[in-house]
């Protein structure tokens, strides 16, 4: 697995073991693909804050949830049969 910056999106480069010819009998694939928003904290647990430094570690962003998420079903039928 290989994750990849590119600029305001992340990349995830990922290869997934396809077994032989025959043996996939029933073997299904799929994505899932979420979209998460990281703004600035309105608040903070160590207010009242007057400098960066007075932030505590990992509070300075927070993540909004999954604004967005899809699965996408891979079609194993269009595998290369090489295996």
């Amino acid at each position: 697995m290989r994750l990849v910056n590119a600029g305001a999106s992340l990349l995830l480069d990922l290869k997934l073991p396809i077994p032989a010819s025959g043996e996939a009998q029933g073997l299904q694939y799929a994505v899932l693909v979420e979209e998460l928003t990281t703004t600035p904290r309105s608040t903070y647990s160590n207010e009242p804050i007057r400098k960066d430094s007075d932030i505590l570690e990992g509070e300075r962003y927070i993540e909004s949830g999954s604004r967005f998420a899809v699965r996408v079903e891979l079609d194993t039928s269009q595998l290369p049969q090489d295996g």
